[in-house]
């Protein structure tokens, strides 16, 4: 399918053709249809079968959790076409204050309140008000995943720890085996064969505080490591080649909803 796809695509005039999120399994399949791949970071997952909060290294996600039920927060599913114009205004709220704007874009999904198909809104209030929500997205063989985590700037502490852990409990409940918690950019690259200097660029955003400044993928991670996920590389891919022009149209991509 892939490779009738790219002939269509060419066939229609298109000189570079760009995918992600690829995935190490699929890494065969795209190189087959000629695309190139470089690792741009990890994905977090969780295996819901073995899942429970329990035991010292979970013990920060529990204790952020218990925070935000003292203080008096639920979380439920909601309808967006009801309670889309409050997930809106908390969404552009918690944007306003990452600017300038366009670093986030890179590590947000898209509310899609005007389509939102099979996503799922889960809504975390105290009070009646809108703390916080996550949008889950259904995949294949029991696979979900996490698209959007916002929070209003002022939420009540532990508002996002208790969104996931009540996500991983509703999916647990409905029989779901594996929950994602979306890419980290930059994160757990060793090295570029081949590449050494985007190598050391991805090293050097995250790891260091002017990188992390900027673009802050070492606080995004650092929040999905709490969970205790399973690790997963994750790439871009190009067609016909990965030069520097596809990798920056790739970034935009990415990052724009």
């Amino acid at each position: 399918m892939l490779q009738a796809y790219v002939r269509q695509a060419q066939a229609e005039g298109a000189n570079r053709l760009l995918m992600f999120p690829l995935r190490r399994e699929e890494l065969s399949d795209a190189s087959q249809a000629g695309f190139d791949a470089l690792q741009v970071g990890v994905e977090a997952w969780l295996d819901l079968d073995e899942l429970t909060f329990r035991g010292n290294r979970y013990g920060t996600v529990r204790q952020m959790n218990n925070r935000a039920t003292k203080a008096g927060v639920t979380v439920a599913l909601e309808d967006p076409a009801v309670a889309g114009p409050e997930l809106q205004q908390v969404h552009d709220a918690w944007l306003a204050t990452k600017r300038p704007s366009w670093r986030m874009r890179l590590l947000v999904g898209s509310l899609s309140l005007e389509h939102p198909f099979d996503r799922r809104y889960l809504v975390a209030r105290r009070e009646g008000r809108v703390e916080g929500f996550v949008t889950l997205l259904p995949g294949g063989d029991g696979v979900w995943g996490v698209d959007v985590m916002c929070r209003r700037p002022d939420a009540v502490g532990g508002v996002m720890e208790k969104l996931i852990v009540e996500a991983v409990h509703l999916l647990q409940g409905e029989g779901v085996k594996h929950l994602s918690l979306g890419p980290c950019p930059m994160a757990g690259i060793e090295s570029q064969p081949g590449r050494p200097v985007l190598g050391w660029i991805f090293r050097f955003l995250f790891e260091t505080e002017l990188g992390n400044r900027v673009f802050k993928f070492r606080n995004l991670y650092m929040f999905k490591r709490k969970f205790r996920p399973r690790w997963e590389p994750v790439y871009f891919g190009a067609s016909p080649h990965l030069g520097w022009l596809s990798l920056y149209r790739g970034c935009r991509m990415w990052g724009l909803y």
